[in-house]
C-alpha cells in the first residue's frame, strides 16, 4: 500500500505519466513452476490462495501499463495480508453488518459490473453465469469486505489534516521532482432544452390510451409496438426489451413490470422518457422480459423557440449581476449530472471544479479558450446526450495557466495528498501494532521484497 499511496501522489499532482515508472524490481520474486493453486500467506485463520492475486494482478494489469508483474503481485499480496489482518481483528472484535446491507453492496457491485459489459444480459453471457448465481457466490465476499471496511474506517475515523501538514508535505517535496501542470479551468454549463406543454402530453397520454384499447381486444402487442412505439432501440423488435433486473430500467418502469404477470398488459405509467404500457413475457428468478409501448410527448418549434429565448433571459441576468449564473443552473437547468453543484465540471481523480483542458472534450476546450475569466458565452446549440435538441450556456470561472505545482494555485491537491499520506501513516502504525498480535506466515518465495518485509519478518 506504501507503493500504491506513491503512485497516488504522484498522480494527483503530476498525472498518468507517474505510472510508466518502474516500482519493485523485476526480480522481487523468483519464477517457479505454475502451479494449479497454493496457499501463499496465513494471517490468523485466514488464507490467501496465489489464485487471489493472480485475479487481482489481471485486474490491475488492464488499468496499469508499464508495471512489471512481479512488481503488482507484491503490492496486491501486501493489501491482502493488511485486509486479512483487519478481518482477523473484525472477528476478535465481532463485526456483524447486516443483510440488508450485504443485499445493497451485492446490487451496486453488480449495476456497476453490468455497465462494464454493456448490459445484464452481456455479462450473464460473458462470465457464463446467472446473475441470482453471481450473488450466491460472492455474498460471503461481500460481507467480509464491508467486515474490513468497518475496521478500516475505525482507524482512519480520527485522521485529520491542517495548513501546517499541507505546508510541511509540500516542503518535502523535491523541488525538481514538482510536476508541471497543464492549464486548468473552472467551467460552469447551463443547459436548456424545450420543455413539453400540458397539451402536448395530454395528446400522447390519450394516443397511448386508444393503442392499449386496441391491444386489450385482441390486437398483437408486438405489431402495435412496431407500428407506434417511439422507442427505436425496441420497436424494431415488437418492443421487446429481452431480460432486465432491477436497477436497470427506471424506477417507475421496473416497478410496474416486476408486478406483471406473464401475458398481463400494465396501466399507462410515465418515466421521464414519456407514456409507457409493457406487457411481460416471462420471468426468470430476479429477472424479467418484457415489451413495452412508449409514446413520448412531442415538442414543436414553438417549445425550441422558448427554451431558446431562456437561455437568453438566464444570459442577460447574470450579465447585469442579477444573480449567480451558479444558482441559475441549480434552479433552471436541464443537465442532471451537473446541476446539484453549479454546473461544474468535476475532476473526477481530486473532486474538484477545476480541471485539467486535457480532460475537456475538444469542441468545449475551443469554445473556452476564446474566454475570459468571468465572461458568459453567446447561447449556443446543444444535442443531449438522448439526441434531444437544446441549448446551453458557458461560464468560465478561473483559468490557471500552465504551471508548475505549488501551494498557491494547488492547494486543494496537495492537501489531498497530505490527507492520504497521513492515512497511510495511520495503516501502517495500526499494522506494524496489530500485526504482533496475530499469527502471519508468509510463502519464502516473497522474502526478496522490500515491501513485504515487515510481514516476513520476525515478531
Amino acid at each position: 500500500m506504501r507503493i500504491i499511496f506513491i503512485l497516488y501522489i504522484l498522480t494527483i499532482l503530476g498525472g498518468h505519466r507517474a505510472l510508466a515508472q518502474p516500482i519493485l524490481p523485476a526480480t522481487t520474486v523468483v519464477n517457479k513452476p505454475i502451479l494449479v493453486d497454493e496457499v501463499v500467506a496465513v494471517v490468523g485463520n485466514n488464507y490467501i490462495l496465489r489464485s487471489d492475486i493472480e485475479i487481482s494482478y489481471l485486474q490491475l494489469k488492464r488499468n496499469f501499463e508499464g508495471i512489471s508483474p512481479d512488481s503488482a503481485k507484491c503490492i496486491i499480496l501486501d493489501q491482502l495480508l493488511v485486509d486479512k489482518l483487519m478481518l482477523y481483528k473484525a472477528e476478535i472484535d465481532s463485526v456483524v453488518v447486516s443483510d440488508d446491507r450485504v443485499e445493497s453492496e451485492i446490487e451496486r457491485k453488480l449495476r456497476m459490473l453490468s455497465q462494464e459489459y454493456g448490459g445484464m444480459d452481456k455479462m450473464e453471457s460473458f462470465l457464463g453465469k446467472s446473475v441470482g448465481e453471481l450473488k450466491s457466490e460472492n455474498r460471503e465476499k461481500i460481507r467480509v469486505q464491508l467486515r474490513v471496511q468497518e475496521i478500516r474506517q475505525g482507524i482512519l475515523r480520527d485522521v485529520k489534516v491542517g495548513p501546517s501538514d499541507v505546508q510541511s508535505f509540500f516542503k518535502q517535496i523535491p523541488k525538481d521532482s514538482l510536476p508541471y501542470n497543464s492549464a486548468e479551468v473552472e467551467v460552469s454549463i447551463f443547459v436548456r432544452k424545450p420543455h413539453v406543454t400540458p397539451d402536448e402530453k395530454a395528446f400522447a397520454y390519450q394516443t397511448l390510451v386508444e393503442i392499449r384499447e386496441q391491444v386489450m381486444n385482441g390486437k398483437d402487442f408486438a405489431s402495435m409496438a412496431l407500428l407506434y412505439s417511439q422507442d427505436p432501440g425496441s420497436a424494431r423488435n415488437g418492443g421487446d426489451l429481452n431480460y432486465f433486473g432491477r436497477g436497470e430500467m427506471m424506477p417507475e418502469f421496473e416497478a410496474t413490470a416486476f408486478k406483471l404477470k406473464p401475458d398481463e398488459v400494465s396501466r399507462i405509467i410515465e418515466t421521464p422518457f414519456g407514456y409507457h404500457i409493457i406487457k411481460l413475457i416471462d420471468r426468470k428468478g430476479e429477472r424479467v422480459r418484457a415489451r413495452h409501448i412508449l409514446i413520448k410527448p412531442q415538442t414543436i418549434n414553438e417549445d425550441v423557440r422558448t427554451a431558446r429565448r431562456f437561455c437568453d433571459s438566464v444570459r442577460l441576468m447574470v450579465l447585469d449581476k442579477k444573480v449567480t449564473f451558479e444558482d441559475l443552473v441549480k434552479k433552471y437547468s436541464d443537465d442532471e449530472e451537473n446541476r446539484a453543484n453549479g454546473g461544474f465540471i468535476i475532476d473526477p481523480s481530486t473532486g474538484q471544479a477545476r480541471i485539467s483542458v486535457e480532460e475537456l472534450d475538444k469542441e468545449l476546450n475551443f469554445i473556452i479558450e476564446k474566454m475570459m475569466p468571468g465572461q458568459i458565452s453567446e447561447v449556443m446549440d446543444y444535442v443531449m446526450p438522448d439526441n434531444t435538441k437544446a441549448y446551453r450556456l458557458l461560464y468560465l470561472k478561473s483559468y490557471v495557466p500552465p504551471h508548475v505545482t505549488n501551494p498557491v494555485t494547488d492547494y486543494q491537491k496537495i492537501q489531498a495528498s497530505t490527507m492520504e499520506r497521513k492515512r497511510q501513516t495511520a495503516l501502517d502504525t495500526w499494522v506494524k501494532h496489530y500485526r504482533k498480535k496475530a499469527y502471519v506466515r508468509v510463502n519464502t518465495d516473497y522474502s526478496n521484497s522490500p515491501l513485504l518485509k515487515r510481514w516476513i519478518a520476525a515478531k
